[in-house]
Order: C-alpha cells, then structure tokens, then sequence
C-alpha cells in the first residue's frame, strides 16, 4: 500500500525524490492519455469496490488484464444494466488495463511521534510498467464510496473480430 501511495503521489507532483522517471520521455499520465494503438479501443468505467473483476498479469510481466468478470458483481451488473454493449464500453475477459485512479495524501502533519495523514487527491497511476501489486494497491486505496477509476484497452484483429 505504501509503494502505491508513493506511486500515487509521485504521478501527482507531491513527491519528487525517488520518482521513477520514464524511460521514453513521456511520463504515466502521458502514458496513459496517450490515444490507443491502432485496431485498439480504449474505454474507462468507475466502480465500487468490490469492482466484481479478477485482475492478473501476463506472464512476462508489463501488462495487467482482466482474468474474469465476477458474475453478479458490480461490473457485470454494470455490463447488463447499461448500454456498455452497444457503446463498447462493458468489461471483458482479456481486455487490458491501461490505469488506474488511486488517492494520494495531500499533507502529513507529526503530532510527538504519530504521523498524521490529511487531505486526498485523485491521481491517475499509469498500470504499464507498474508491479501488479502497486496497482492493486492503488485500487484499494479508495474508501467506500469512492470510485474506482479504470480504463482498459481492448485491441481487434485487422478484420474487425475480436484480437
């Protein structure tokens, strides 16, 4: 949770030391606004937690994606309650997550030797190149209520089926 928060903080310009910097010039949020690849469509849903989606990574590492839409839970419902089908916007097995919004601690303030957290900010966190448990983490920074932004990729062969 702590990597995440310093993640967090790193991609809202509250922290500065021990930043990691891109190696391609472009940073997580440039990463992650940047437009899709071509035959690739991107998309962002906001759930509460539980989101109802299974998250794993390849196996190579470098890519987080959906493993399985929890039947009932609260992206499924999403999926069969609105119109995600026909705008291509619903959840699917495979589709790649490309960030993530997370909340960062805006100030700390040390009372003797307690450390106390204050203010929030929502930041997104670029889930490429982060570890899968800095962006699970991200994901469970969010307190009941608040939602949990995710935007995933979804790529299709040249001729129109699905990749």
């Amino acid at each position: 949770m702590a990597r995440a928060l310093a993640a967090a903080q790193c991609a809202a310009g509250l922290e500065t030391e021990n930043c990691p910097v891109p190696t391609d010039g472009t940073s997580s949020e440039d990463e992650a606004s940047a437009g899709p690849p071509l035959n690739c469509a991107r998309y962002t849903v906001e759930l509460l937690k539980p989101i109802g989606i299974v998250l794993e990574e390849t196996k190579g590492g470098g890519e987080i994606y959906v493993a399985e839409v929890v039947a009932g839970g609260r992206a499924a419902r999403r999926n069969a309650e609105s119109d995600a089908l026909a705008e291509g916007t619903d959840v699917r097995v495979g589709d790649v997550l490309v960030s993530t919004s997370a909340v960062a601690t805006t100030n700390v303030q040390t009372y003797g030797e307690v450390d106390v957290r204050g203010g929030e900010k929502f930041v997104t966190l670029s889930a490429r190149g982060e570890s899968f448990d800095t962006v699970l983490a991200a994901v469970a920074s969010h307190r009941g209520g608040q939602p949990v932004r995710l935007t995933f990729q979804r790529c299709f062969a040249a001729e129109g089926g699905a990749a």
